[in-house]
């Protein structure tokens, strides 16, 4: 359950990261935003930990970038 309300926040940070850029008066750019609120939400005393599995990582992460590079 723990990793289902992680993803639900992450997912919802996304979200609003959208909707902030667009409604702030000065321009940045999508993903130097989403990076900003990421970071603070990874910020140790908001709690959010996600565990790295590197074997995870290969199986989601590489062969779709193998297949788009290629």
């Amino acid at each position: 359950m723990e990793i289902f309300f992680t993803i639900l926040i992450m997912t919802l940070v996304v979200s609003l990261s959208g909707v902030v850029t667009r409604v702030m008066p000065f321009q940045i750019p999508l993903p130097l935003m989403q990076i900003a609120i990421g970071a603070l939400l990874a910020w140790p005393t908001f709690g959010l930990h996600v565990e790295f599995d590197p074997e995870l990582f290969l199986v989601l992460f590489i062969p779709p970038l193998l297949f788009a590079d290629g």
